[in-house]
């Protein structure tokens, strides 16, 4: 299923005044012999949005409504996304706080499916120039994860090495990256726990900087394409994703735009 918090990160790089999205998400199953469309699921997902361009409110409304909440302090900073099941009763709830460098640096997410509300903590600091990450269950107060990354940068400021470490600062796991002229990502590979590549993705993107194909090799080569239909003002009305030569995805989208002095 499509991850909705990384569609809605996706929106908020379109221009602010595009305020209000509604979307329609259609899952093509297929049968491997006859390449014949069996079903289709149909998702709708309504996306709203600030004056300032943050996603204020995701819906999803078939087959039941179910909502994502999104507030923000005078700063634009997220502070606070709330879930609510079909019944319109919240079952998670992430509270974000900032340190005086704007950055983000706790996470407080509360589960409210279990019997009693459980709380977990996860607190980032930046120690010696990486970043520390501890998850703390709240209940117990104690560490039950502990990481650090480690982030280079290239000359233009790019993230270019993302490196993750335990408790005993042993080397886990890792991306590289490798960017475009135009910063966009051309590829990344994936290093296991001795460094080694295990897998890499490469990215190209259309004139309008929505990729069009992405291709992932490991053990196997799985190649995603993307087909979009764009409205006069350059913003996709409708994506194809093609898995591997096999239609899987169509994503419609509508657009609206406030008037002037809203």
């Amino acid at each position: 299923m499509i991850d909705l918090n990384d569609h809605a990160r996706l929106l908020q790089f379109y221009r602010p005044s595009a305020l209000h999205v509604r979307m329609r998400v259609y899952r093509m199953d297929t049968d491997t012999i006859t390449l014949l469309p069996l079903k289709r699921q149909v998702q709708r997902f309504n996306l709203k949005f600030t004056r300032e361009g943050k996603i204020k409110e995701i819906s999803d409304t078939v087959p039941v409504t179910r909502q994502w909440i999104f507030a923000y302090d005078n700063n634009h900073r997220m502070i606070r996304k709330t879930v609510y099941s079909t019944e319109q009763v919240v079952e998670r709830e992430e509270h974000y706080e900032y340190n005086v460098a704007d950055q983000l640096y706790l996470t407080r997410t509360i589960d409210y499916t279990k019997n009693e509300p459980h709380e977990k903590h996860l607190i980032l600091m930046e120690i010696d120039n990486h970043l520390r990450e501890l998850t703390v269950d709240a209940a117990a107060e104690i560490p039950c994860l502990f990481y650090t990354h480690k982030i280079e940068y290239d000359d233009n400021g790019l993230e270019n090495k993302h490196l993750v470490y335990d408790i005993n600062d042993v080397f886990l796991t890792g991306h590289s990256y490798f960017y475009n002229p135009d910063e966009t990502i051309s590829d990344c590979f994936e290093l296991d726990a001795e460094g080694v590549p295990t897998s890499h993705s490469s990215f190209t993107y259309n004139e309008y900087g929505d990729p069009i194909s992405k291709t992932l090799r490991n053990r196997q080569t799985v190649k995603n394409e993307y087909l979009y239909i764009y409205d006069k003002m350059g913003y996709w009305n409708e994506m194809h994703h093609v898995k591997n030569g096999e239609l899987k995805w169509i994503f419609e989208r509508q657009i609206f735009f406030y008037s002037e002095g809203w």
